[in-house]
């Protein structure tokens, strides 16, 4: 009871200078103590005025809404400075907050994705297209609900309500999405960051606003080795800039619904079947062995080979990219999944505009890059290097 007089405290003094809806807020105030989520009630109180818990207090009422609610054991597991630190606190608990009602049951079946689109917005986390506030990826993975690309397995356990808003109790704290280069460790990808880095390309990936990385793994680069090494410098910044697109953010459940075009100007067609869903460029295609890792900046899938499609157009890259963005603009908090799941059988998919800038840096890098492209030539043709 005493938790609840403090937090119900610190909550109307920060509601008079704030945009918020307490007489809800109380309540659910309430119903999370009445629940035994007192640990994330005091996480509430005590980041309070940062931009990340205002953004979920503001936005948890009215339409329909689902809070992923830690258990007091989940936040008895974080570090010190995960709780002491507000701000990153505040960012985290919006991470918690979906935009529309997402049950277990409307998940899609792993290995497919549903995606659903949070509050966390903070400008130093993420970096979308537009200003789009972050995604997350849940799936029904062997009859449990699962929360994905957390460190460790994040479980949906129990479910509850308070109004409009579905609460949704997991073990874990969701951790908000890292850089591509976290990623790339996570992930236990060795070749393509060496590759990058060679080019110093990882940089450019990392500060573009709204990215889809098609990321080869190690044994897919191992398997073209000896078709990289003939191709020329010009040849092999086309291959690496065909796995980007830069400028908007394709997640799984997008992949049929729309063309797109690699960052070198080349268009992409996706097709499913009883193995999986496949990405094709040129003449080459690979299947999508892991999907939808949420970056900052975007998502990265990752694929079983490497496209080896050396053509590129920088015109149509550069076009596509400046339709992108200036499309992308800031619009109206998306409600629901995002997308649909990839059920379509064969092609469904087809060249078409959608990236420019990080061809753009390829293309026009004069001695350097060429010298770093020569470079991954090298890197390509030495196994011992990339695996």
């Amino acid at each position: 009871m005493l938790a609840s007089a403090v937090f119900l405290s610190a909550l109307a003094a920060s509601a008079a200078a704030q945009n918020y809806n307490q007489t809800f807020a109380n309540g659910l105030l309430a119903q999370l103590n009445n629940l035994g989520f007192t640990s994330l009630a005091q996480a509430i109180t005590s980041s309070i005025d940062t931009p990340g818990t205002q953004a979920l207090l503001q936005n948890v009422n009215g339409t329909s809404k689902t809070l992923l609610a830690p258990t007091n054991q989940a936040f008895n597991g974080l570090a010190a400075n995960a709780t002491t630190n507000t701000t990153l606190l505040g960012d985290r608990l919006s991470y918690h907050l979906l935009s529309g009602s997402f049950p277990g049951s409307s998940f899609a079946n792993a290995p497919n994705h549903t995606i659903a689109r949070t509050y966390l917005s903070d400008p130093g986390l993420v970096r979308l297209e537009g200003g789009r506030t972050q995604a997350l990826a849940l799936a029904n993975d062997g009859g449990a609900t699962r929360v994905l690309n957390q460190n460790t397995v994040v479980t949906i356990t129990n479910t509850t309500s308070y109004e409009n808003l579905l609460i949704q109790v997991v073990d874990a704290v969701i951790d908000t999405p890292g850089t591509i280069t976290a990623a790339f460790t996570t992930w236990n990808l060795t070749a393509l960051p060496t590759a990058l880095n060679s080019l110093n390309f990882t940089t450019p990936l990392e500060e573009a606003r709204g990215i889809t990385v098609f990321a080869p793994n190690d044994q897919a680069f191992q398997n073209a080795q000896s078709s990289i090494a003939g191709a020329n410098s010009t040849q092999v910044a086309s291959v690496l800039a065909n796995h980007v697109i830069n400028g908007t953010t394709v997640y799984s459940t997008q992949l049929g619904n729309g063309a797109y075009t690699s960052a070198a100007g080349q268009g992409y067609t996706f097709s499913s079947n009883s193995s999986g869903v496949f990405v094709a460029s040129g003449g080459s295609t690979a299947r999508i062995v892991q999907s939808d890792v949420i970056l900052e900046n975007g998502v990265m899938h990752i694929i079983d080979g490497v496209l080896l499609n050396t053509q590129s157009n920088p015109g149509a890259a550069s076009s596509a990219y400046n339709a992108y963005t200036s499309s992308a603009g800031q619009g109206a908090q998306q409600t629901g999944g995002v997308g649909a799941s990839p059920t379509e059988t064969g092609p469904v998919g087809s060249p078409s505009h959608s990236s420019s800038a990080f061809a753009v840096r390829m293309e026009v890098g004069g001695t350097v890059v060429l010298q770093g492209v020569a470079l991954l030539a090298g890197l390509l043709a030495g196994a011992a290097l990339l695996v």
